[in-house]
């Protein structure tokens, strides 16, 4: 498995998330497709004519119209039969010019930035951003999880090097993260947020989670502990998502993983604690690190 994301050398703010905050009302467990914001500090001239050539070279078959590109990924495909007779469908990515103006003021206070672990410099860097560009998946539920994660990261990839953006806000799972790691980060840093909460009404009790598997059809990963270094068992989940990820839905319930310093976690497929509410594989890590009732 991979190596989590942060790592134990990127330490947790003394400030966590809160679960008094975190919980509200939780709404139910739904696909939805990946979603992320480039944002400049400039007009970054995103259909600019070399930008078109560029993105047509990259994707044969892309369309442009008012403010908006279509990029099929070709593929990645499959045919259905309809009246017409048989269609072929592509996994694709649109780029648009969202409508209306949004301050990076107001992009913060829908976004804040206490669960952006990975990136502690975005409350600094993402306040002088004037322009953004959306980028989304278009065609995708019909789609297993890597084909769509790979090519969401090559379209903004491709974007990140032409139109140097300063900061990158993904929609679905509510975090911010830097452009400058596209290139060298696991592909579900990004569609994939780690977070980690206190929890308000047990004193010392904590959750790390992962936010963003279940818009590929996946579990997410869920750890309910005490008394362990939040660092270390982040690293955990993110590397069971990579799992995940890699190999499907094969964890089974009851099933026993091995986790760092000799402990023992055992995984059981649940409703989340933290909202949204979606299925998750809950790794306890048994006496004496399990908090909450089992």
């Amino acid at each position: 498995m991979t190596s989590g994301d942060p790592s134990p050398h990127q330490p947790f703010p003394a400030d966590p998330g809160n679960t008094a905050a975190a919980n509200g009302e939780q709404a139910p467990e739904a696909k939805t497709t990946l979603a992320a914001e480039l944002w400049y500090r400039a007009d970054p001239g995103v259909f600019s004519e070399e930008l078109r050539n560029r993105l047509t070279a990259e994707f044969p078959g892309a369309t442009f119209s008012d403010g908006v590109a279509l990029l099929p990924h070709a593929e990645h495909s499959f045919d259905i039969n309809g009246s017409t007779g048989a269609q072929t469908v592509h996994l694709s990515t649109g780029i648009a010019v969202p409508g209306g103006n949004m301050s990076s003021a107001e992009a913060l206070q829908a976004t804040p930035t206490d669960q952006s672990w990975s990136w502690p410099d975005a409350g600094r860097e993402v306040p002088g951003c004037t322009h953004r560009i959306l980028v989304t998946e278009v065609v995708a539920s019909g789609f297993e999880p890597k084909p769509r994660v790979e090519s969401f990261h090559r379209v903004l990839r491709l974007l990140a090097e032409a139109t140097k953006p300063a900061a990158i806000r993904w929609l679905h799972n509510s975090h911010w993260r830097d452009p400058g790691e596209l290139e060298a980060a696991h592909p579900l840093a990004g569609p994939v947020n780690m977070r980690f909460f206190l929890v308000s009404n047990d004193e010392g009790a904590m959750v790390v989670d992962s936010l963003g598997m279940y818009q590929l059809g996946l579990p997410d990963v869920q750890v309910h502990f005490r008394d362990v270094d939040p660092n270390v068992l982040v690293e955990l989940a993110f590397n069971v998502a990579a799992y995940l990820y890699e190999h499907g839905p094969v964890i089974q319930s009851k099933a026993q993983l091995n986790g760092p310093e000799g402990m023992k976690f055992t995984a059981t497929w649940e409703d989340s604690l933290l909202p949204p509410l979606r299925t998750v594989t809950d790794l306890d890590p048994g006496t004496p690190y399990s908090a909450g009732n089992r």
